[in-house]
C-alpha cells in the first residue's frame, strides 16, 4: 500500500511539473508568435511605437479594458479590423489565439 501511495505522489509530482513546464512553454511561444507577427507595428511591448505603427496608427495594447477581455474576443477584434487581413492569411489559427493571449498579458502590464 505505502509503494502504491509513493507512485501516486511521484505521478502527481510529474503532472504538476509537466503542466508547469507547458504553461512556460506555451508564455514563450505566446511572446515569440507575439513578435513575428505583431511587434512590427505593435512594438515588442505592445506600445505602437514603431515606425510602421505610427505610420499605420497601431493602437498600444494597454488599459484596463483590453486586459479584461478574454483573449478569444481579442482575437474576434483582430479579424475585424481590414489592416489585419494579409497577415490573417499567414498565421496559423493556434499562433493567432496565442498571439491575442500576448495582447492580453501586454495590457495587463506583464
Amino acid at each position: 500500500m505505502q509503494r502504491r501511495n509513493r507512485f501516486m505522489l511521484l505521478a502527481a509530482l510529474a503532472l504538476a511539473f509537466a503542466a508547469a513546464a507547458g504553461a512556460e512553454e506555451h508564455a514563450q511561444d505566446a511572446k515569440q508568435v507575439f513578435e513575428k507577427s505583431c511587434a512590427s507595428c505593435h512594438g515588442v511591448g505592445g506600445t505602437g511605437d514603431t515606425a510602421a505603427g505610427r505610420a499605420m496608427d497601431a493602437p498600444a495594447f494597454q488599459g484596463p479594458e483590453l486586459a479584461g477581455m478574454e483573449p478569444s474576443a481579442i482575437c474576434d477584434q483582430v479579424r475585424s479590423i481590414e489592416k489585419h487581413q494579409a497577415m490573417l492569411k499567414k498565421v496559423a489559427a493556434e499562433d493567432l489565439a496565442a498571439a491575442c493571449q500576448r495582447v492580453k498579458e501586454l495590457a495587463s502590464g506583464s
